[in-house]
């Protein structure tokens, strides 16, 4: 999840994120807990946060709703994207942290 959800926001950021659809349409808290599974605290917690801003239940539900609601330009909610934007692509090497998560355990 978290690769995929790196991927998406690599390319465009988190309104490029906002703006897809995953297949299965999971929650966007199964993001925050892979966040949070592989040590991106930090980015978890301030992903929910935003998450939380929008003024409707379930928005991974709802695509156009999502659209309609970051087109409106609520600023609580773009500053709160931009920041995250800027810690993803602050943190030193997300890639790098996933596959130490994922390297098992006695192989290099």
């Amino acid at each position: 999840m978290v690769y995929s959800a790196w991927g998406i926001i690599e390319n465009g950021g988190l309104q490029y994120f906002f703006e897809s659809n995953f297949p299965g349409d999971p929650p966007y808290d199964v993001f925050v807990q892979a966040f949070s599974s592989v040590g991106l605290t930090e980015i978890a917690l301030r992903f929910s946060k935003l998450v939380s801003l929008f003024p409707f239940d379930d928005p991974h539900k709802f695509p156009q709703e999502r659209q309609d609601f970051i087109d409106s330009r609520p600023s609580s909610f773009i500053t709160s994207m931009e920041e995250l934007d800027d810690l993803f692509f602050a943190h030193e090497n997300i890639e790098q942290t996933l596959n130490s998560f994922l390297q098992v355990p006695g192989k290099s």
